[in-house]
C-alpha cells in the first residue's frame, strides 16, 4: 500500500510525516523494530523525556513523605504514641503538610500522613495512630 502524506502532519518526537492513512487520532509514528532487535518508539521517546522533566515536583513530594514516615516512626518509638506539639515540632515534622487533615466526629483534628497520622486529643496533645488509608 501506498501512503500519501497531503495532509503534511508530522510526529511529535521526531521530524517524519504521518500518512494520511493513519488515523486522525495518531500523533506518533508506528513502533519500529530496528536490525539489532532494538524498538524505535516515538510515542514511548516522547512521554519519557516529558515525565522525566515533569515529573520533579512529584518525586519531591513523595521524597518529603517518606522522610516525615521515617520521623513518626521513630518518634513513636522514642516517645510512644502520645506527643505535644512541641515535641513534634522537634522532630521536623510540620503538621501543615500533611496529605489530608480534618475534623473527626469528636470535633478534634486529624492531620494523615502517608502510613501514620496524629489525632488531637487537647490543644497541645496528640496520638499517633497507624491509619490504613490509601490515597
Amino acid at each position: 500500500m501506498t501512503h500519501t502524506f497531503n495532509d503534511k502532519r508530522k510526529c511529535r518526537h521526531c521530524p517524519k510525516l504521518l500518512p494520511d492513512q493513519y488515523s486522525k487520532g495518531r500523533q506518533f509514528c508506528k513502533p519500529v523494530v530496528l536490525e539489532d532487535g532494538t524498538v524505535q518508539n516515538c510515542k514511548d521517546d516522547y512521554w519519557s523525556a516529558f515525565n522525566k522533566e515533569h515529573g520533579k515536583e512529584f518525586k519531591h513530594i513523595a521524597l518529603f513523605h517518606k522522610h516525615m514516615t521515617k520521623r513518626i516512626e521513630s518518634l513513636l518509638q522514642l516517645k510512644g504514641e502520645i506527643v505535644s506539639t512541641g515535641l513534634i515540632d522537634r522532630f521536623g515534622i510540620p503538621l501543615q503538610r500533611c496529605l489530608e487533615f480534618f475534623k473527626n466526629e469528636d470535633s478534634q483534628w486529624e492531620y494523615l500522613f502517608v502510613k501514620y497520622g496524629f489525632q488531637q486529643i487537647d490543644s497541645v496533645t496528640l496520638k499517633i495512630i497507624q491509619h490504613g488509608r490509601f490515597f
